[in-house]
């Protein structure tokens, strides 16, 4: 008898897959079957169209792994809105917290039988719901007092299974200290500070890829660092963010006008982000060091 698994993610661009006998059979993103861009939250859609595209039923799966933004306690026949599966499933699911769900997905997708685990990204899940953590090496923050999200997590894959090596986090704060960057996520990450850069120019944290395209056209002129590396951390510094990011894209005609700007900027945010996610890399080689390296995020 074949052995069906289905994927199921339930953050921004959801999506689900569906493997057979260590095959892939279906996958499909969400906003494929809604059109509308970067969708996710209910995965109702994606896991239909997987289920009916290999032609079985719930009842045919032997397991169902699925991840979200931040919520672990994922209840079977809700969320965001009736899901596919009913309240009672007698099928086992496991939810991952959202940087393993990161990095099994790199690991897996990898060409290297063993490889270490780069994932950096705006916010993943809480402390409390991490379940990665045993074993790991963690900065001594004051947990308890605030929430802190996921910003960088460093695994050892071997084949077969994930080993936390390293794993950072940053307390969320949202919209604080900057009047016109609005960072929607860790008070201190990289793909946080990239997603406000992308509002600051196009009105949307989804135009990373935009401003990515953009900054080749933009020019540093002596800018300061926007990150502090230190002890194997990254800080963002917001004094300086402050003081360059004062022109936020009102609209289009804006953005045209002031061209010249928003290309230093998206500039600017590239070359430290490199220069940050760089340092990163060096410092958790040090830790364990390996020749193989997949890397995921966002």
């Amino acid at each position: 008898m074949s052995v069906y698994i289905l994927g199921t993610g339930l953050s921004h661009d959801g999506s689900a897959c569906l493997i057979k006998d260590g095959k892939i059979v279906a996958a499909i993103e969400k906003e494929r079957l809604t059109r509308i861009k970067h969708d996710g939250g209910n995965d109702r859609e994606a896991v239909k169209y997987c289920l009916e595209a290999a032609g079985i039923g719930v009842n045919d799966l032997a397991l169902i792994i699925q991840a979200a933004n931040f919520e672990i306690d994922i209840k079977p026949d809700r969320y965001s809105g009736q899901r596919y599966f009913e309240k009672d499933i007698d099928i086992p699911m496991i939810t991952l917290s959202h940087h393993m769900a990161h990095a099994w997905g790199a690991a897996a997708t990898s060409p290297f039988g063993e490889c270490n685990v780069m994932v950096i990204d705006g916010a993943g899940s809480p402390y409390y719901q991490c379940r990665d953590i045993e074993g790991a090496i963690v900065p001594d923050y004051p947990f308890n007092n605030a929430l802190f999200c996921e910003k960088d997590s460093f695994y050892y894959f071997d084949g077969k299974t994930l080993k936390p090596l390293y794993k950072d986090f940053s307390e969320v704060r949202l919209f604080e200290n900057s009047p016109t960057l609005k960072l929607p996520t860790n008070y201190h990450s990289i793909g946080g500070l990239y997603s406000a850069a992308s509002f600051y120019a196009f009105r949307n944290m989804d135009d990373a890829g935009k401003l990515m395209g953009l900054a080749p056209y933009g020019k540093l002129d002596g800018k300061p660092n926007l990150f502090k590396l230190e002890d194997g951390s990254v800080e963002i510094i917001y004094e300086h963010i402050n003081a360059f990011f004062t022109n936020p894209a009102a609209d289009y005609d804006h953005f045209k006008k002031e061209f010249s700007h928003y290309a230093d900027m998206a500039r600017w945010v590239q070359d430290e982000a490199e220069r940050a996610i760089l340092y990163l890399f060096e410092q958790r080689q040090k830790i364990s060091p390996h020749p193989n390296m997949a890397y995921a995020g966002g």
